[in-house]
């Protein structure tokens, strides 16, 4: 992978190499930002630069140290994530006890915990002494949505860098990089590529489907039956506002308009409320009536 295959995630990309550049690596690190958008992608090219001899800095993708790497196969990175619905004590432990061992090839040794914010308590408090003070040339990268769903403890003890969702072209280019998944997909994907690469093209077709009825239809009662369609599932009703907004979007790209662009503010603002467990229905209601009056 290395810095130069990264696509996207430009600030954050610049501060790490930053870092590399000035002799200022951190020992612990914190990236924030919605699932499936290239955390874990640049955490790895990040421990790559550092490690690379064929392209110190950068990460070449072709010798055995960044090819270790990117499989998750090298012997001096510590990769842990969720079994079940938490990370527990037992496997910080393991790391810990990883980290009291010598290296056995790299220049900088990693640890990357995918999915921190499902620590469990005692995992988080277990790590403190670590993530404080790890070994020399150690770093410690915690991949998590967001910093408020991890202890403040564990949270002050690291530098923060925030990735944000890629834009549609954007997610793109990584289907195509990796010869997988439906291009098609990445205007409903929230900037995720590997939201992409789990949705299912026909349902969304189907979906599209249901709202230009909806949009040619144009009245109240379809509306409420969208609405009351989509009131139990919470990810079809996400999805329902993304097909909306690729919608709107087009209809923007025809005509400049500041009213279209509050509305589609608006509908952005609301799907983001369905994270935080915002009424589905309610929310759908108000989104399309939204568009009715604007239309």
């Amino acid at each position: 992978m290395g810095f130069r295959r990264v696509v996207g995630h430009r600030r954050p990309v610049q501060l790490l190499r930053a870092m590399i550049e000035r002799g200022r690596v951190p020992h612990a690190l914190l990236f924030v930002g919605p699932e499936g958008i290239g955390k874990r992608t640049v955490a790895l090219a990040f421990l790559q630069a550092l490690n690379c001899a064929v392209s110190p800095g950068e990460g070449c993708d072709r010798c055995p140290s960044c090819i270790k790497l990117s499989r998750l196969s090298h012997p001096d990175l510590l990769f842990v994530s969720s079994e079940g619905a938490t990370v527990k004590v037992d496997q910080i432990r393991e790391v810990m006890r990883g980290l009291t061992m010598r290296p056995l090839e790299a220049r900088w040794r990693g640890v990357i915990v995918d999915g921190a914010e499902q620590m469990t308590l005692e995992a988080a408090n277990a790590f403190l002494k670590t993530l404080e003070e790890p070994p020399p040339r150690t770093v410690l990268i915690l991949l998590a949505r967001k910093a408020e769903e991890l202890p403040p403890t564990v949270v002050s003890r690291c530098q923060l860098l925030r990735f944000f969702p890629l834009r549609d072209e954007e997610v793109r280019e990584v289907l195509r990089m990796q010869g997988v998944g439906d291009p098609a997909a990445a205007a409903f994907a929230e900037g995720s590529p590997g939201r992409a690469l789990r949705m299912d093209i026909d349902a969304l077709k189907t979906l599209r489907k249901e709202v230009e009825d909806f949009l040619a239809a144009g009245d109240v009662l379809s509306a409420l039956e969208l609405a009351e369609h989509f009131s139990r599932d919470r990810d079809g009703a996400k999805h329902l506002l993304g097909v909306l907004l690729s919608f709107l979007k087009e209809e923007l790209w025809v005509k400049a308009d500041e009213g279209l662009l509050d509305l589609l503010w608006e509908i952005q603002r609301v799907r983001r409320s369905l994270d935080d467990n915002a009424n589905v229905r309610l929310s759908l209601e108000r989104s399309l009536l939204e568009v009715l009056r604007y239309r």
